[in-house]
C-alpha cells in the first residue's frame, strides 16, 4: 500500500512495498510515484492519474491493459493497481494498492501452453479418425476424452479468473478500510474537536467498504449454493411482495416508483427463498443503476397452466446492442467497481430452477430481464383438470 499526493509524491509506503520494488520506505518518501514507474508508460501513467483527480472513485488502475512496476534495479515486475480517493485537508490523497502477480501471469502462461499443445493434441486425433475408418468407435471415445480434458482446461482457465477477481474485489475495500482505521488510530493519539469530523467520516466509509465486503461474499456464496438447491413449493406472488417492502427503501432514495402487477396469477413454484431473492435484488439493482435521475420500475407476473412469467422492466439507459450477448458470462461487467458475476449468478440460478431468462433492451428507452419458471407439478395437474 502506498499514499499518494494529488501532486503524485509519495506521502507513506507499507513493508510489502519494499519487497516488490526494492527501495526502502525511507528511500520512497517525499519521491514522486513515477519513480516505481517504467519509464516509457510515465506519460500513460501521468495522464491516467490525472484523470483519477478529476473523478476520484475507487476502481481499478488501467482496467484492461497490462500494467508494469519498476524495481530499484531497474527490471520491471508486473502488477495490478487499485486506487483509492482519500480526501484530507491538504487536498486529494491516493491510496494505491499495488500486488505482484508475476506468480499468476507464470500460470497463466502455462495454462494458456497447456491448452495450446491440448488443441493440437485435438486436431492430430481428428486427422487419424479421418484416416482410419476401420478405428472410428476407438477413436471417437479418445476424442471425446481430449475434447473433455480441453473443457477441464477452459474450466481452469476460469477458475484462475475467478480467484484473480475475488483476490482483487476484497483487496481494494479492505485496503481503503485499514487506512481509515490506521488514521482514526491516528486521531484517538490525539483527540480534539476540530478532528471529530475527520474521525465521522472515516467511520462512514469504513462501514462503506465493509458493506461492499458483505456483498461481494453474498455474492460468491449464492454461486456456491446453487448446486445444492433445497426447494420448496411456495406462492411466488406473495414472496414477492414481502421482498418488495425491501427494494421500497432503495427505489424511493433514487427518485423511482415501484410498480408491482400480476401477483395474484402467479401462483405455487418450487423455489430456494434466499437465492430466487438473491436473483430478483440482483435485477432491481442493476435497474437502479441504469436510472440514476429516477424513473419507473416494473415488475409484472404471468401465469400459465404449467409455468410462471416474471418480467422486470426499467424506463433506464438501456443496454448497448454489442454488449447484449455477453452480459450473461462470468467476470464480464462493463461497470468501474462490478465482479462481472451479478447476471451469471442471475442466470446459474434460473436454471438451478429449471428455468430460463433472457433480456430484451433498446438503448435510451430501457430493459427488460424476462424470467419464466415451471409450476410445481402437483400445480399444474390441477390447473389442467
Amino acid at each position: 500500500m502506498i499514499l499518494v499526493d494529488q501532486h503524485g509524491r509519495i506521502l507513506l509506503a507499507n513493508a510489502y512495498t519494499e519487497r516488490i520494488f526494492g527501495y526502502t520506505r525511507q528511500e520512497l518518501l517525499g519521491q514522486s510515484i513515477d519513480t516505481l514507474v517504467p519509464e516509457g508508460t510515465r506519460g500513460v501513467h501521468s495522464s491516467m492519474r490525472a484523470q483519477f483527480v478529476q473523478q476520484p472513485s475507487a476502481r481499478p488502475m488501467g482496467a484492461g491493459r497490462d500494467l508494469y512496476g519498476r524495481r530499484k534495479d531497474g527490471t520491471e515486475v508486473p502488477v495490478e493497481i487499485g486506487l483509492n480517493p482519500l480526501p484530507t485537508s491538504e487536498g486529494l490523497c491516493v491510496l494505491t494498492v499495488v500486488v505482484d502477480i508475476t506468480a499468476r501471469k507464470q500460470a497463466e502462461q502455462a495454462v494458456q501452453q497447456a491448452h495450446a499443445a491440448l488443441e493440437q493434441r485435438v486436431e492430430a486425433r481428428t486427422a487419424e479418425l479421418r484416416a482410419a475408418n476401420e478405428a472410428l468407435l476407438r477413436e471417437s471415445v479418445a476424442r471425446q476424452r481430449l475434447e473433455q480434458e480441453a473443457q477441464r482446461a477452459e474450466h481452469f482457465v476460469m477458475l484462475g479468473r475467478l480467484a484473480a477477481s475475488v483476490s482483487h474485489d476484497i483487496r481494494n475495500p479492505l485496503g481503503a478500510a485499514l487506512l481509515h482505521i490506521e488514521v482514526l488510530e491516528e486521531e484517538l493519539r490525539e483527540p480534539s474537536p476540530e478532528n471529530q469530523v475527520v474521525m465521522a467520516e472515516s467511520l462512514t466509509e469504513v462501514k462503506t467498504q465493509l458493506a461492499r465486503l458483505e456483498e461481494l461474499v453474498q455474492n460468491y456464496l449464492s454461486l456456491a449454493r446453487v448446486a445444492q438447491l433445497d426447494a420448496t413449493p411456495q406462492d411466488l406472488g406473495a414472496i414477492i411482495q414481502v421482498w418488495a417492502k425491501e427494494w421500497q427503501a432503495l427505489t424511493t432514495a433514487q427518485g423511482v416508483t415501484l410498480q408491482l402487477t400480476g401477483m395474484a396469477d402467479c401462483g405455487v413454484v418450487t423455489l430456494h427463498e434466499s437465492t430466487l431473492r438473491r436473483v430478483l435484488l440482483n435485477l432491481v439493482q442493476n435497474a437502479l443503476d441504469a436510472m440514476p435521475q429516477g424513473g419507473i420500475l416494473t415488475v409484472t407476473g404471468h401465469g400459465t397452466a404449467t409455468h410462471v412469467q416474471l418480467q422486470i422492466h426499467d424506463t433506464g439507459s438501456g443496454i448497448p446492442t454489442e454488449q447484449l450477448p455477453r452480459i450473461f458470462e462470468p467476470l464480464y461487467t462493463t461497470k468501474p467497481e462490478g465482479t462481472g458475476l451479478g447476471l451469471y449468478i442471475v442466470r446459474e440460478i434460473v436454471a438451478a430452477h429449471g428455468g430460463q431468462i433472457i433480456v430484451d433492451s433498446v438503448v435510451g428507452h430501457g430493459t427488460t430481464f424476462t424470467l419464466t419458471l415451471p409450476r410445481t407439478v402437483e400445480t399444474a395437474q390441477a390447473a389442467a383438470q
